[in-house]
């Protein structure tokens, strides 16, 4: 039989715990949010030109790649300064015909044997460009999908000028308002814009880096021997490499881009799979060549940088997984405790109820912080929109311990990358 007084103590002390481990690591959340509040000042326009290499890896996406090559007519970047290259996988992808019409550029690739992620397909085009002597100032990286606001490559040319290598604008959402799911992960993304790469900025001249939507200066490439970020997470890599070696970033939310989330609860799984397993990856070799380093911050402030860089995601992973397995063991004791000691059966529906209370109102409160600065100029979801998106936000985080539990399940899921379906619809809210 338990020993529900043992157990109820047990608990108790394991819920101060969290509760003493959210009030530390608050401090550095709510830093952020006021750090991140900093006024963004514009970059100057630039007479000086970028030669960009647009590129966008389309693997079977011909039914939205349209979307994407119709924002880039519209431009304010004089053209003769960039050109788009598609990357497909076979010949007889629809999205070749459709490049033609356009007056692109598409490359098929040749090495495709267990090389199926976005690095290795922007691997193979850089090396193409090397094999023929084709030499470009930066890569522009954008996803088969998404659409590129007017003056945005312009923007990040001027970003450039400034002596930044990578550096991205604002992710925004062609579909955030469609279900729960899109606007749980347009928050969450938001929240990884708004708050985590503007504080970076802002303080250490880095950014955290989302797949799409960013420039890579080409001098970063041929000082690291090649496009070597190939792994599931190719962003979070090249996030590394830049921090190992002080890259000058910056994260710019004066321009956007229009991301599509996905809209299924499959393929939202399948994605973070992707992300966790791909975070957990080996990244030792990110830190050669010993010899490339860009000398952006002091030596102090670089060690402030690399430890703000490594620590934070742990304290919120590890109150999160530890409420929620509390709140998981606290239930059923409660439902034991009916059956065998009725006595302590109202103390524990207490600690269950506030474990659970105090998990979903912190998501919630995240999940109101982030709307209420973004929502008005970028998100626009409507009232009943932003209810529903409050209340789901904590599924968001529940699928990814799952996702968790399912690579470590299912080892071969985690190096096998599928593509997310997209479906090129809009259906973004307005007021």
């Amino acid at each position: 039989m338990v020993n529900y007084p043992l157990a109820l103590q047990i608990t108790n002390g394991v819920a101060y715990g969290l509760w003493i481990l959210m009030l530390i690591m608050s401090g550095y959340y709510i830093a952020s949010f006021f750090i991140s509040g900093k006024k963004v000042k514009p970059v100057p326009h630039s007479k000086k030109k970028t030669k960009f290499a647009v590129i966008v890896p389309a693997r079977n996406e011909s039914h939205v790649i349209t979307n994407t090559f119709s924002s880039f007519v519209t431009q304010t970047y004089d053209r003769k300064y960039y050109d788009v290259w598609v990357i497909v996988e076979s010949e007889d992808d629809p999205t070749c015909k459709i490049c033609e019409d356009f007056g692109y550029n598409y490359f098929v690739r040749k090495d495709l044997h267990n090389k199926h992620t976005k690095g290795f397909a922007i691997q193979e085009l850089h090396n193409y460009f090397t094999e023929n002597n084709m030499e470009y100032d930066a890569y522009l990286i954008i996803d088969a999908g998404d659409i590129l606001s007017a003056p945005y490559i312009e923007v990040m040319n001027d970003l450039r000028q400034t002596g930044v290598m990578v550096g991205l604008g604002y992710r925004n959402y062609t579909n955030a308002a469609q279900n729960w799911m899109t606007a749980t992960s347009a928050v969450f993304f938001c929240y990884m814009m708004s708050f985590t790469a503007r504080m970076r900025t802002n303080l250490f001249q880095k950014s955290t880096l989302a797949g799409t939507g960013l420039f890579v200066d080409t001098k970063i490439i041929k000082d690291a021997g090649g496009w070597i970020w190939t792994g599931m997470t190719e962003d979070t890599q090249l996030t590394a490499y830049c921090y190992y070696h002080d890259v000058k970033m910056r994260y710019y939310p004066l321009v956007e881009f229009f991301d599509e989330q996905a809209s299924t609860l499959k393929a939202s799984h399948k994605q973070k799979i992707r992300w966790i397993w791909g975070y957990f990856e080996n990244r030792k070799f990110l830190k050669e060549p010993k010899d490339v380093d860009y000398h952006t911050l002091t030596k102090r402030k670089r060690k402030f940088a690399m430890f703000e860089y490594t620590v934070p995601i742990y304290p919120f992973a590890i109150f999160s997984v530890m409420n929620f397995l509390l709140f998981i063991t606290s239930l059923f004791l409660t439902i034991f405790s009916t059956i065998q000691s009725p006595d302590h059966t109202a103390e524990f529906w207490s600690v269950t109820v506030s474990q659970f209370a105090i998990l979903w109102g912190t998501y919630i409160l995240i999940a109101a912080l982030v709307i209420a600065k973004d929502n008005k100029h970028h998100l626009k979801l409507k009232f009943w929109r932003i209810v529903v998106t409050l209340l789901t936000y904590i599924l968001f985080f529940v699928d990814i311990i799952f996702a968790f539990l399912d690579g470590l399940f299912h080892k071969e899921k985690r190096t096998t990358w599928d593509a997310i379906d997209h479906t090129g619809d809009i259906t973004k809210e307005k007021e």
